[in-house]
């Protein structure tokens, strides 16, 4: 026999004398995972064998082992000795030692189960009818035999299946007395429960399989780890249960939110495992927060003006409060101009917000609208806030936490949405490809397709329905029986209702483009992807200044010009002359565009010829005013002189020197010296 610290193991040669059976009968049990055992390395002859843990072992071969060590150890003589002398240790120690030499943790009553509660309370009451009968008797094998016999009578009788022999009532008085509760729950059946037979380094390599974002099958990961085991661990190929196994211990010891994490991602943990913060709507009125996305519409539609088959997408705002859709536009391209358009529509309609909310899609985080947000990178790129148009507007600005769909709720709506009004159409598609009808395609071929203009007309139908749709929010119990509408109409009554005429709605809402350099040309601003030119007659006055362009992105024949102080300077028109095709061979374009290149030129020439406002005699040349000058200070022009002046005088002899200029002050060249120097030269 071996023995562990806390568990005693017995080697195939001893658990097959235990059984009475050949060594190979155990072997063979062993390899069918029918018997549960560790490969071991014996230190005496270095060769691996199994052993097999005395707790594994079948219940009838377990009670047998412990009977012989009883036997041989006289353990219970011992304690029947102690029982009739009445010294029984009544011992409190939190760790106790019996005859099998193991420690044992004690657990409290309410550590366990319901039934397992019932099978304890059932043992100390046949211990103590056991101990109080057996008083009575002087023999006390004879009365073990009789109290013993009534004690299976009785269960019997109660419809138990429940056998008590001297043994298990020995065994059973000995953890009642040392307050071992967990000795008195039966483990026939379950002594391995909560176990594993599986290898731990074979379950760490099944997790690092099936713990994967490929998400593989289950039976499929089970087939690979048994190839990898034998791979890398062939020690252990013969050691791998049933696929069932697996799955047993995978149930039992898988954390939900970990499986999430590992096989789905972040954004599966963040929305179903991760606690999230639960908005209070008491203190929340009508036009307090309104909340704004993007979806894009499971419906076909086709242009009104061609046959392209394409998808609209639909911009929305919603109240917080009451649930209605404030504001919308449907557009083939969400963009901010498509969100300042449902946002002018639900002004008009409401009055303004006092904050919105929205997540951090670029449509949302553009510098001239509210900032940009997390996205912004470049410091040129921003500008004040009371320059963009809700810090204009006076309208606070939030951002939803990235990919968090429940902050915001308008994701309810587009649902309902799908569901209500997207379901309708012929040329539903669904919004993935499981959920698309096979009548589609049959749809397309016949040409059952709805144009967009009758999407839009259906959309805001559909719209006013949905506001007149019962109230579900937060606060339904306040407004029970209420509409959507009605809720906002009570709600609005509780604040006040900034109402903006649609004349000064156009020029808060008006777009603008960051700081720009007037050019040549004058300044341009960005519309799907095209660049647009304005300028004015004067324009060439702006040239090399930075200037703000803003604009209405439902008129774009003109902009308004802006300085770096945000004081409007002038309104300029969309440049119309200067932008021919390439070849161009209509004339009456080309002269347009020439005329106004000369009418441009003019224009400056004139504006230097009359802006100096001087006086024919002060019209001087710059060399005349220098001269000027100069003989002004002509006066007060003295040369200095040294304090020690030395004179030179030629040498008379000297006939090659000769002198130049006048006497004071001669110039001598040397001829001679002059002609050595052309011999070198040559």
């Amino acid at each position: 026999m071996k023995a562990g610290d806390k568990v005693e193991y017995l080697d195939v040669k001893e658990v097959a004398k235990l059984k009475e059976c050949s060594e190979r009968y155990i072997q063979n049990l062993i390899k069918n995972n029918k018997l549960k055992a560790v490969l071991n390395e014996n230190p005496n002859n270095n060769k691996k064998e199994y052993l097999i843990a005395v707790e594994h072992l079948p219940s009838e071969l377990r009670e047998k082992y412990y009977k012989n060590i009883n036997k041989d150890k006289q353990v219970f003589r011992n304690e029947i000795a102690c029982i009739d002398e009445g010294i029984v240790d009544r011992k409190s120690d939190k760790k106790v030692k019996y005859g099998r030499d193991k420690e044992v943790e004690k657990k409290s009553y309410s550590d366990f189960s319901k039934s397992e509660r019932e099978e304890i309370d059932n043992w100390i009451e046949i211990i103590k009818y056991w101990i109080d009968y057996r008083q009575i008797y002087k023999n006390k094998a004879i009365a073990d035999r009789d109290i013993i016999g009534s004690i299976n009578m009785r269960l019997k009788q109660s419809g138990s299946d429940m056998r008590v022999t001297a043994t298990t009532l020995y065994r059973k008085l000995a953890y009642y007395e040392n307050n071992d509760l967990e000795g008195l729950v039966d483990k026939r059946g379950g002594h391995n429960k909560g176990e594993s037979s599986i290898p731990d380094i074979v379950w760490n390599g099944f997790l690092n399989f099936y713990l994967d974002d490929r998400k593989m099958p289950f039976s499929e990961v089970y087939r690979n780890t048994i190839f990898w085991t034998k791979e890398f661990y062939p020690e252990f190929a013969n050691s791998i249960p049933s696929e069932m196994s697996f799955r047993r211990r995978y149930k039992n010891e898988m954390i939900y939110a970990v499986e999430v994490y590992k096989r789905e991602g972040l954004k599966a943990l963040m929305d179903r495992c991760i606690p999230y913060v639960d908005r209070l709507y008491d203190d929340l009125k009508a036009n307090d927060v309104w909340i704004v996305d993007n979806h894009t519409l499971d419906i076909q539609t086709k242009s009104d003006d061609t046959d392209t088959i394409h998808r609209l997408s639909i911009t929305a705002f919603m109240d917080a409060k009451s649930g209605i859709i404030t504001g919308f536009n449907v557009t083939d391209n969400p963009s901010m101009n498509s969100t300042i358009f449902a946002l002018r529509c639900g002004i008009l309609k409401f009055g303004k917000p006092k904050a919105i909310l929205a997540d951090n899609g670029s449509e949302f985080l553009t510098y001239d609208f509210a900032g940009r947000g997390i996205r912004k990178k470049n410091i040129n790129n921003i500008i004040d806030d009371y320059k963009t148009i809700l810090g204009r507007l006076k309208i606070d600005f939030y951002t939803a936490k990235v990919k968090n769909a429940k902050a915001k709720n308008i994701e309810r709506f587009f649902l309902d949405f799908k569901n209500h009004i997207s379901k309708s159409f012929c040329t539903y598609t669904g919004g993935n490809i499981t959920e698309r009808p096979e009548s589609l395609k049959m749809q397309i071929k016949k040409g059952n397709i709805p144009t967009d203009s009758r999407i839009r007309e259906v959309i805001a139908d559909m719209i006013m329905l949905e506001n007149m749709n019962s109230y579900g929010g937060k606060d339904k119990a306040k407004y029970k029986g209420l509409s959507k509408i009605d809720v906002y109409n009570i709600s609005i009554k509780e604040t006040v209702q900034t109402v903006i005429h649609e004349d000064d709605l156009d020029l808060y809402l008006m777009r603008a483009r960051k700081l720009q350099k007037v050019g040549r040309n004058g300044v341009y601003i960005k519309f799907a992807d095209e660049k647009l030119w304005y300028n004015s007659e004067e324009y060439w006055k702006y040239i090399g200044k930075m200037v703000m362009v803003r604009y209405d992105p439902t008129n774009l024949a003109t902009v308004r010009i802006y300085d770096e102080e945000d004081r409007y300077l002038d309104t300029w028109e969309l440049e119309r002359e200067l932008y021919l095709s390439f070849i161009e061979n209509d004339s009456n374009k080309i002269s347009d565009a020439n005329e106004k290149i000369a009418r441009t030129t003019k224009a400056i020439k004139e504006y230097s010829k009359n802006m100096l406002n001087i006086s024919a005699e002060a019209k001087i040349d710059i060399l005349d005013l220098k001269i000027r000058k100069a003989r002004m200070q002509e006066d007060g022009y003295v040369i200095g002189k040294s304090n020690i002046v030395h004179m030179q005088r030629i040498e008379e002899n000297s006939v090659n020197n000769v002198k130049t200029g006048t006497d004071e002050s001669a110039v001598i060249i040397d001829i001679n010296k002059m002609n050595k120097n052309i011999e070198k030269r040559k």
